[in-house]
């Protein structure tokens, strides 16, 4: 995907690059200890000074605690070096946490802002950052206006960088349920000169009215043409899923209405409809997980289920 002259310009690429790596063996080892004696005593200066946020104080490493003018301080290879590490410090701390299965991302946009004080070209952080941010729990740490906050200011940045003005409409018409926003920002985005012919075509295709279900389908969509990093497209692929079990949950509620119509009380437990000839056997989801059914005769995604956590939910 094509993306603005700034570090990392594939699409949401978090590697390191090779062109830091080949700089980083051609500095002379005098420059590499003055760097990693800037870092001690950043982070000696850190431990001194009382964190701006308490909440990921015990997630930030020794030295990112850093006031603007601490971080204009910095020499730029520093700064380059501290950005990487606090980027892949935020992706490390997102798959530990998934992976222990826990809800709690505390520390995650604490950590991708500051990638971005010290790297504001850090292209990977300002993209793939707001799409970790804004997934509710479990899936993410739920903050979709701080992620928007990321993002905005990256398009103001680089307002030529069409996957980011497309990532900011899927923010806004799923995340934030104001696909009225996201048709606009696209519309925006498709009337500029430099625009080109697939942001265009997905503009003209106005999602406005269209409600924020539909709208989204399209967005993931393209996204998961577009992206070539896998992070991302196994975000866009659960999000289809998700989308493809709201519509069976919407047929799901039908039915139970139906049973509760004819019976006169909602259904106990999906054997209710199963006997009653409604279902041929338990409904389960696209992941193949078993739906739920709560009180009242509501089904639901649950929330054992790889598609759990949704905006709404």
């Amino acid at each position: 995907m094509a993306g603005p002259p700034a570090r990392g310009a594939g699409f949401l690429n978090g590697r390191m690059r090779d062109a830091r790596r080949a700089g980083l063996r051609g500095v002379g080892a005098g420059r590499l200890a003055c760097a990693a004696l800037s870092l001690a005593c950043l982070g000696t200066a850190a431990r001194i000074a009382p964190a701006a946020r308490p909440g990921p104080a015990t997630v930030l490493p020794p030295g990112m605690h850093l006031s603007d003018a601490g971080v204009a301080a910095l020499p730029s290879g520093v700064r380059r070096l501290g950005a990487d590490i606090s980027w892949f410090l935020a992706v490390q701390h997102y798959g530990d946490r998934r992976l222990a299965g826990a809800s709690g991302f505390s520390g995650l946009g604490a950590l991708v802002e500051q990638a971005l004080r010290l790297d504001p070209g850090l292209r990977p952080a300002a993209l793939l950052g707001p799409l970790l941010l804004a997934e509710p729990p479990p899936l993410g740490a739920g903050e979709p206006e701080r992620a928007d906050a990321i993002l905005a200011g990256w398009v103001q940045r680089h307002p030529g960088d069409f996957d980011a003005v497309l990532l900011r409409s899927l923010l806004h018409t799923w995340h934030l349920q104001d696909p009225e926003t996201g048709a606009t920002l696209l519309e925006a985005a498709g009337a500029r000169d430099d625009a080109p012919p697939w942001i265009v075509a997905l503009a003209a295709r106005s999602l406005t009215g269209v409600g924020a279900r539909a709208a989204a389908r399209e967005l993931w969509r393209v996204l998961l043409e577009r992206a070539d990093d896998e992070r991302a497209r196994s975000n866009a692929r659960t999000h289809l899923l998700q989308l493809d079990a709201l519509d069976r949950l919407d047929e799901l509620a039908s039915i139970a209405r139906a049973y509760e119509r004819r019976s006169g009380h909602p259904p106990g437990g999906w054997e209710d409809l199963v006997a009653a000839g409604l279902l041929p056997g338990p409904p389960v989801d696209p992941a193949g997980v078993p739906f739920a059914l709560g009180r009242g005769g509501v089904p639901g995604i649950a929330s054992e289920s790889p598609l759990a956590g949704h905006p709404g939910r």
